[in-house]
């Protein structure tokens, strides 16, 4: 074990027991305020960002780019602090900040794909399916740090989550779960993939996972959108959880054909997601 993966975990652990300390909604909004800060600095990420959203939306002015640049940065420190809080919470307290539309969608299709992206508080639709009984299968990117990586793990286990590393690795466990009828299996389908396929993303050919397309054609799952939505203020904090009907995906002889145009659908309900509130979706990703 590195020692320097030894000091981050501490410094992660001891910063999290510090903002626990913290009303939630204090906590949050702190966060948001720093996020906010940060994204004003001349760093990389920053310009990332503002070079992401100069493509998404042409027309709209640098001044606006630049404010809703630094909101996102706010929004995405603020997810951040709230994720430990949002998996150890009681079920009472869970339920009193958020609310869940159309869960019908999930009872009439129990075995259904979960399309979302890094938008909202994309933790509470995993804490969701378990407060409602469902366990969710999460494909994720694997921290570098080991013991970072099982910390957060183990928060989301606490949810009934089970975490799903991309790659080789996970594979035959991605498989497994697929033929499980009982398992939702849930992708963050919005980030670039250099070895998937070129589609379609706010107008720009953009590379994008085929893998939920792939898997839902072999397994016959249905693809449901869920989008988790924040609504705070600073005494207040709600999100709003989202379950869209199943998308009407193509299904043919072709399955390359059919991977390109479920994953072209899949960037567009992402896009229009996106696009009601864009301060709440993770620009600093290089995704063009």
């Amino acid at each position: 074990m590195k020692v320097s993966h030894l000091l981050e975990y501490a410094l992660l652990r001891s910063v999290v027991a510090g903002i626990n300390l913290l009303p939630l909604s204090v906590a949050s909004t702190m966060a948001h305020g720093l996020g906010v800060f940060v994204g004003t600095l001349p760093i990389r990420l920053n310009r990332t960002a503002r070079d992401n959203m100069r493509i998404a939306f042409p027309d709209k002015s640098m001044a606006w780019i630049c404010k809703t640049q630094s909101d996102a940065m706010g929004h995405l420190v603020r997810t951040a602090v709230e994720m430990p809080r949002v998996y150890k919470m009681s079920e009472q307290a869970f339920n009193a900040i958020v609310s869940v539309e159309g869960w019908a969608h999930i009872e009439a299709h129990p075995n259904a794909m979960i399309l979302t992206a890094h938008y909202g508080n994309w933790e509470v639709i995993c804490r969701a399916a378990g407060v409602y009984g469902k366990t969710m299968a999460n494909i994720y990117r694997a921290a570098n740090n080991p013991l970072v990586d099982a910390y957060i793990v183990g928060l989301r286990a606490k949810a009934n989550g089970i975490q799903i590393p991309k790659g080789s690795k996970g594979a035959k466990q991605l498989i497994k779960m697929a033929k499980d009828p009982n398992i939702l299996i849930g992708m963050l389908n919005d980030q670039k993939l250099n070895t998937g396929i070129k589609v379609p993303f706010f107008g720009q050919p953009a590379m994008s996972a085929p893998a939920l397309a792939e898997i839902a054609r072999k397994f016959n799952r249905p693809v449901l959108p869920v989008f988790c939505t924040r609504y705070a203020s600073f005494s207040n904090i709600r999100f709003v959880v989202e379950i869209g009907e199943p998308l009407t995906l193509t299904h043919s002889d072709n399955a390359q054909d059919d991977a390109q145009s479920n994953t072209t659908l899949f960037n567009q309900v992402i896009e229009e997601q996106i696009k009601k509130h864009p301060e709440q979706w993770l620009w600093a990703h290089k995704r063009f």
